[in-house]
């Protein structure tokens, strides 16, 4: 076996380490209730700065301050709330309009969430 160690070469060894340590570190960087996300499924909202969102998702205050967000869905639909430092808060985006709309609001089915960080100094990340 030390033979064949040595037909492969140090490099080689290093090679396949790397290959096989590279998937750990980067999967390592997500939770599970994150699992499937790919980077291009979150955003860092700076305060005062606002986006969208198709689907359900996740809203995490990367701050040492509480953060304030509003949330609005469709015309009458709206949402203020407070994340504390370093929490996360989920919203199911289908449940919310189906909610809303039994309130009588003005919602469609198939309207997004529009998410604002309303923190004058805490950043939110938000996972769609």
């Amino acid at each position: 076996m030390l033979k064949n160690a040595y037909k492969l070469g140090i490099a080689g060894l290093v090679g396949i380490g790397l290959a096989v340590a590279q998937p750990a570190q980067v999967q390592a960087d997500y939770s599970e209730a994150e699992t499937g996300m790919t980077p291009m499924n979150r955003i860092v909202l700076e305060p005062g700065w606002r986006s969208s969102c198709d689907s359900s998702f996740v809203v995490e205050n990367l701050g040492n301050r509480p953060a304030q967000i509003k949330v609005r869905m469709g015309v009458d639909g709206e949402l203020k709330d407070t994340i504390q430092k370093w929490s996360k808060r989920g919203y199911d985006l289908i449940y919310n309009l189906s909610f809303a709309k039994q309130l009588g609001k003005t919602v469609n089915i198939d309207d997004v969430a529009l998410i604002e960080n309303l923190s004058k100094n805490s950043r939110v990340s938000v996972h769609c």
